[in-house]
């Protein structure tokens, strides 16, 4: 893990969502609360890192109180996604998913 400022989760395509959500459809999910999110977690710096890894700038690791919210922001987010994974839905990780936005970006 990062330094301990780093702020943990599990970043979400939206495209992912609307694959889940058409699928649940589909598949006459039973109705009620389901936590979703790309599979693998990160910090942000994680993130940025990944997003940047094919470009010549490099990001710096930042304390989050640098960026002072009003609401309160967990270290470590990380839900579960067993619901999901239960109904046979295949969760991409994050890293997938951005490897696909990016060529569809292109």
């Amino acid at each position: 893990m990062k330094p301990e400022f780093n702020q943990i989760g599990r970043p979400t395509w939206t495209k992912t969502l609307a694959e889940f959500m058409s699928y649940a459809v589909e598949e006459k999910l039973a109705y009620g609360l389901y936590q979703l999110s790309n599979d693998d977690s990160c910090s942000w710096y994680d993130f940025a890192c990944e997003i940047l890894k094919d470009t010549q700038v490099q990001a710096e690791p930042v304390d989050s109180t640098a960026f002072p919210q009003k609401a309160y922001r967990p270290k470590h987010s990380v839900m579960s996604l067993d619901k999901v994974k239960a109904t046979g839905f295949e969760i991409p990780t994050w890293q997938k998913a951005l490897r696909s936005f990016k060529i569809n970006l292109k």
